[in-house]
């Protein structure tokens, strides 16, 4: 189970994602294991409520263009950009 309680790592970083979401900024997290990416994107969409975008390896130019966009837009509400290294 992916939870802050297993983990430190987990726990420290949804703490800092709380504190920039606060601030009503978004952020970036990367990561090099898709696997953690696929976790922590879901972690935070559905437990923590964030709006999420999540860019592997494997993701579509479209659909690319389209998250990195919303995500950059101005008028959107504050996000968090998962990207996996691979």
């Amino acid at each position: 189970e992916f939870t802050p309680d297993r983990s430190h790592k987990l726990s420290r970083l949804s703490e800092m994602v709380e504190e920039v979401m606060e601030e009503g900024e978004s952020l970036l997290i990367f990561t090099q294991f898709t696997e953690i990416g696929e976790a922590l994107e879901k972690y935070l969409r559905q437990t923590c409520h964030y709006n999420t975008y999540y860019l592997h390896g494997g993701t579509a130019r479209k659909k690319r263009e389209q998250m990195i966009r919303e995500f950059q837009d101005p008028e959107s509400e504050p996000s968090v950009f998962v990207l996996s290294l691979k």
